[in-house]
């Protein structure tokens, strides 16, 4: 401590003049020296050469696949312990090393080669662990028999099996009661070795026990969330009936962990348990010689590198930019020169935002609303353009946004003479809006018309579903906060469900009713699962992976909105109300190019856009204002909105080019887009059409419809 001190207060008293001593006089003004300061020195750039020297191994993909996919499966039976789960892991598992035994060794680098061997060594721990808790709730099956219970309410619950809210709320409270059962016999035992003995109380199960009763608690918790607030007569059934059991699942975790603290140190004894034959689906498997054997892309390692960040990609990409210029295109692979100009147009897109950044805007528009945002003007707006290799002004895309809104119009017309309504189309609307299913119905409706479009595809032949696509899809239900943000579905993975609510306003429930009706939702669910969102973010985690960077709403909302197009005109919607449900949201993309767009040029405000929404499209007040919302305080690019239509014309004009041409089939056309990753759609063209690729890049791409 005194050692510490003493460079202060030497510091301290050399700072003190002494007692007595005369005051320092000020020194003179140094003079100024006439030499210009040293130039910063400039950054060096990237060394992207030498990242692309660096060695092939061809089985991460391999090793990847088989991680993502199990990830989806640990997603999609997410109770831990479940039958459905352990099952399900055993059966991928055992399918993985089935396939992984067909492999030629021989044929692979040595990096692939070990990176092999790991996988299987690991698929084989992870066959061991689902063992040792398959034998571990077994051991524990006595202390948590109400476990089966709660396994079959989710297994139900993941299914979207229809739910009978009486049946369940007794279900549940026998639940409850056998639980109380549980718990006061636990507490009886635990005070008596004799008694514990005779229970088959030890340190270790019931210390497992009160893990597995948290666990199963939090399972019934988000059982019982799914349906509470949305399904009146579930939840007037199982209030109370669900606070009870969650409180004496508590009580009874509780209880164990105090019994397990009570009981002797005890060496574990596990139950002997033989390993069952494990059956298997070989389609659990992609073929992995495809895999080992497809072409790879240099840039690979330099994307992986930049995706980390390990260089300060937002903080200077002309470090980036500047290293590109030493890379020898000629020498690379086709699909390296396609990463090479997609990742040089994103970085010179990066470098002319930060120009941009102190460059004056629009004002931001201040109303009645209360809706943030800031335009970013129109030489913002044709940089984000370039970047996404559109060579075409804000005002052209707005003139193609009022010829299709005219279209739409025209269409909404005939949809609304077949329904008796003649010209009126709002009356036709509002007939369409009604038709509504019950609140708590609105999940067996996604189900259903999913596994309907999913059936309509495979009868065409339009596109390859694969059947883990088809299985780890999952539902949410909408919270009534991001509602407010979103008021109608979101998906991917995961369908969030946007219905009402029993906390909403009596007015706030019409309009999600009415927003999300029974032809609403059938135009909607195929854009957030298959063939829309799901399916593309499925095969974008399995192939061409260090193409994240690329991503564009123009190629992930393109593609969704694009099957909307093409679904219209293949008969997808068989009635005029379906027809009508179609072309509502054909409308609402036409106005989302109409309305951000001229926001970001300044002309338009956020009330005008809203305004927009309900006279044009014929949507909700609140349902519009969230719309809007969502649309520039959601942390959106400014591009956003106006890529889902803009973006399906992109993959409508290719179909055209490529399909109609002769030159591909529906089903290759559109497996080949899903396996080259999002990413601008020029690029897709190119790549589609064996474009040569020259350094300076694509020429340019116009579409219309």
């Amino acid at each position: 401590m005194l050692n510490r001190s003493v460079p202060f207060l030497l510091t301290l008293a050399m700072a003190i003049p002494a007692i007595g001593a005369e005051p320092d006089v000020a020194p003179p003004p140094r003079a100024k020296l006439d030499v210009a300061p040293a130039p910063r020195e400039k950054p060096a750039p990237v060394d992207v050469v030498a990242m692309l020297r660096a060695p092939a191994n061809e089985a991460t993909r391999v090793a990847r696949r088989y991680d993502t996919d199990r990830g989806a499966l640990l997603r999609t039976y997410v109770v831990p312990d479940s039958p459905a789960r352990l099952d399900r892991l055993r059966r991928f598992d055992a399918a993985w090393l089935d396939a992984l035994k067909t492999v030629d060794y021989t044929k692979t680098t040595v990096a692939g080669r070990e990176e092999l061997l790991a996988l299987r060594a690991k698929i084989e721990d992870n066959r061991k662990e689902t063992e040792r808790r398959a034998a571990e709730m077994a051991e524990i099956a006595a202390l948590v028999p109400f476990a089966s219970t709660i396994f079959d309410l989710e297994e139900r619950r993941r299914n979207v099996d229809a739910t009978d809210a009486i049946r369940a709320a007794t279900l549940v409270d026998s639940l409850r009661k056998d639980v109380e059962k549980r718990k006061i016999a636990v507490e009886k035992a635990s005070k008596s070795t004799e008694a514990a003995a005779k229970l088959g109380l030890t340190k270790w199960n019931t210390g497992r026990a009160a893990d597995a009763t948290t666990a199963l608690r939090a399972s019934l918790k988000t059982w019982h969330g799914f349906y509470t607030g949305y399904d009146p007569e579930f939840t007037w059934w199982l209030a109370e009936p669900y606070k009870q059991a969650d409180a004496a699942l508590a009580d009874y975790a509780k209880a164990l962990t105090e019994a397990a603290k009570s009981l002797p140190d005890s060496e574990r004894t596990p139950a002997p348990r033989s390993a069952a034959a494990v059956g298997f689906d070989p389609a659990d498997v992609p073929n992995l010689a495809s895999i080992l054997a497809a072409p790879r892309s240099e840039f690979e390692a330099v994307l992986n590198q930049f995706g980390r960040g390990q260089f300060g990609r937002r903080a200077d990409p002309a470090r980036w930019l500047a290293g590109l210029k030493d890379v020898d295109f000629d020498s690379l692979s086709r699909p390296a020169q396609a990463d090479y100009l997609l990742f040089k147009t994103l970085l010179e897109r990066d470098v002319k935002r930060s120009e941009l950044r102190n460059a004056a805007r629009p004002p931001a528009p201040k109303d009645d609303t209360g809706i943030g945002g800031r335009p970013i003007g129109r030489d913002a707006m044709m940089v984000e353009l370039a970047g996404e290799l559109i060579p075409m002004t804000p005002e052209e895309l707005i003139a193609i946004a009022e010829k299709e809104l005219a279209w739409c119009d025209a269409e909404m017309l005939k949809a609304s003479r077949e329904m008796g309504f003649k010209d009126d189309w709002r009356a036709a609307l509002e007939k369409v809006k009604q038709a509504h299913v019950k609140p708590g119905e609105q999940p067996k409706l996604i189900r259903e018309t999913s596994d309907w479009s999913i059936a309509w595809l495979k009868d065409r032949g339009l596109v390859t579903v694969p059947a883990l696509a088809e299985e780890t899809w999952r539902m949410i239900m909408m919270t009534p906060e991001r509602q407010l943000v979103s008021p109608f579905f979101t998906g991917g993975e995961v369908i969030s469900v946007a219905f009402p609510t029993n906390t909403m306003s009596h007015e706030a429930k019409l309009q999600s009713l009415r927003g999300n009706n029974l032809h609403f939702s059938r135009a909607t669910v195929q854009h957030e699962l298959i063939p829309g969102h799901h399916l593309q973010q499925f095969m974008n985690a399995r192939w061409q992976t260090h193409r994240w960077p690329f991503a564009t709403p123009f190629s992930v909302e393109g593609w969704a909105l694009y099957w909307e197009l093409l679904l219209y005109e293949r008969g997808f919607p068989k009635s005029p109300e379906d027809r009508i449900g179609f072309l509502t949201w054909r409308k609402h993309r036409c106005c989302r190019i109409l309305f951000s767009l001229r926001y970001h040029l300044g002309e338009m405000t956020p009330r005008q856009c809203v305004d927009l929404l309900i006279d044009r499209v014929g949507f909700e007040p609140e349902n519009a204002t969230a719309e809007v919302r969502r649309s520039f305080t959601g942390g959106y690019g400014p591009l956003y909105q106006a890529a889902y239509l803009l973006g399906g014309f992109q993959f409508w004009e290719l179909r055209k080019e490529l399909v109609l041409g002769g030159k591909m089939t529906d089903r290759e056309f559109h497996d080949a887009i899903l396996k080259e990753h999002s990413m601008p759609v020029a690029m897709v063209r190119a790549l589609l059409t064996d474009q040569p690729l020259k350094k300076s890049g694509l020429p340019p791409w116009r579409f219309s419809r």
